[in-house]
């Protein structure tokens, strides 16, 4: 990975890359990324946990609540779970419907890691005809409901840091194969906007992450999904919540073997990264999509 890094600063105009980008290599390069490596991650096994992997109870309870839904809006059965891991919530869902239900559904996961793929292959039996897609545009338009659980707190994000009153984005770079930090005059008019429309104003040597890609996921979603709604359970903080002091130093972190890691530019595709931020973002798009619908 380390390798691969060095050559991705080192092609760049400024010999710097963004955060958002460290963060999609570390995470989802396909051969060194965090989440495409044949390793269990999720587990006590693993360096974390999830809702849907405590127990079978969160994925029966959506899926009697999705067939009361389907039910009351005369909604066809289809069901979309983005980044499914293990598959352990989808398993739950699928027993569950065809235990209590009885009817046909068409449950699909798009899921982007060829290990977890396998992993819920192995779990799910073959009977209940899974769909599996790396990507969202790979779906036709559907009727139905699109479901993450812990998934935009994963997404790449830039880092900004207010210092004497100026924005700058902090960037990666690279010297005698160590990654470094260095923060850069604030230009990206993108950030710029979504600071502004969060109506966030950073105290001095306060960091805060910005996941522009975030948008791009609820416009991926809007695409496919026709009719129907979209569920999303995850982290994020109000603005309240960021001006308390302990939100000084951003929500940037890794996680290995349960373990919270600070620094997380020491061993890169290592471990997986979580931020917090998502909270600002995700209700300002949404608020503004009278398609989309959510609860957290």
């Amino acid at each position: 990975m380390i390798t691969y890094l060095k050559s991705l600063i080192s092609n760049s105009p400024t010999n710097l890359i963004s955060y958002a980008e460290y963060i999609e290599a570390v995470l989802y390069h396909s051969e060194y990324g965090y989440y495409m490596k044949n390793k269990q991650k999720i587990g006590s096994q693993g360096d974390f946990i999830t809702t849907s992997n405590i127990s079978d109870i969160y994925g029966r309870i959506v899926a009697k609540w999705f067939a009361s839904f389907c039910k009351k809006y005369n909604l066809e059965p289809n069901f979309c779970e983005i980044g499914a891991g293990n598959g352990r919530f989808a398993h739950a869902f699928l027993q569950e419907w065809e235990h209590s239900i009885k009817a046909p559904i068409n449950y699909i996961i798009v899921e982007s890691s060829p290990y977890h793929q396998k992993l819920q292959n192995e779990l799910i039996p073959p009977h209940h005809n899974l769909i599996q897609v790396n990507k969202l545009d790979e779906l036709e338009p559907f009727k139905g409901m699109v479901f993450s659980n812990e998934l935009f707190d994963a997404l790449p994000a830039h880092v900004i840091e207010k210092e004497n009153g100026q924005l700058y984005e902090v960037m990666v770079g690279i010297k005698n194969e160590t990654l470094y930090e260095e923060k850069v005059l604030l230009t990206n008019p993108a950030i710029h906007f979504f600071l502004e429309e969060s109506m966030l104003e950073l105290k001095d040597k306060q960091r805060i992450e910005v996941p522009l890609l975030m948008e791009g996921m609820v416009q991926d979603i809007s695409k496919v999904l026709t009719k129907g709604l979209v569920v999303t359970a995850d982290y994020g903080y109000t603005k309240e919540d960021w001006m308390h002091p302990s939100r000084m130093k951003g929500s940037l972190r890794g996680y290995y073997q349960h373990q919270m890691i600070d620094d997380v530019l020491k061993y890169p595709g290592k471990w997986i990264l979580r931020h917090t931020s998502i909270l600002i973002g995700l209700f300002r798009r949404v608020s503004k999509s009278s398609w989309f619908s959510i609860q957290s």
